[in-house]
């Protein structure tokens, strides 16, 4: 979603791409539906859709998947290797959940997250929690970066051990949700 971290995503998969030159990145999102939606507005929300369409149209590896029925998701989510979700959420409580990342959990895929709202509670023992993109850290003196972000990405879809001790951990944790 644009309004909760594409733009981060976006960044970071471009960090990424540095690191592990075939890495693809699926948005499982109806992003032209917003785009459309959006698109002539004089906003600042307007012009990020811009730059998204942009660059999703034009960065190699990048698939739009759009819409997707409820079994195309779960195809999805089984298929995937990594779960990046840099969510900046527009209002404060708008991002309280993780109803997704726990599917996704399930599915035992490995979870990064941001360290936004309900993300370090919930997914904080079994998901790499991240500051956002932009985030000033003040015992680093730095602002924490897309390229910390890919680093991390990378080091997990490159130790196989890592890669199944957070795939088992998330299958661990959506078994203690039932609801």
């Amino acid at each position: 979603d644009p309004a909760r971290g594409l733009w981060h995503v976006l960044d970071i998969y471009d960090a990424l791409r540095r690191r592990v030159p075939d890495v693809t990145l699926h948005i499982a999102y109806d992003f032209n539906r917003q785009w459309e939606l959006r698109r002539w507005m004089a906003s600042q929300l307007a012009e990020t859709l811009w730059e998204c369409k942009r660059r999703i149209g034009t960065t190699p590896g990048i698939v739009n998947l759009g819409a997707l029925t409820r079994k195309q998701i779960v195809t999805e989510q089984i298929r995937s290797s990594l779960h990046l979700m840099p969510s900046d959420p527009p209002n404060t409580g708008s991002q309280i959940h993780g109803l997704f990342q726990l599917e996704l959990a399930a599915a035992g895929t490995p979870l990064i997250l941001s360290d936004t709202e309900a993300f370090p509670e919930v997914f904080g023992d079994v998901a790499e929690i991240l500051p956002l993109p932009g985030k000033f850290l003040p015992a680093a003196e730095r602002r924490f970066s897309p390229e910390d972000w890919a680093e991390v990405a990378a080091d997990v879809l490159g130790d196989a051990a890592r890669w199944q001790r957070m795939s088992e951990r998330g299958r661990a944790l959506a078994e203690r949700h039932t609801w």
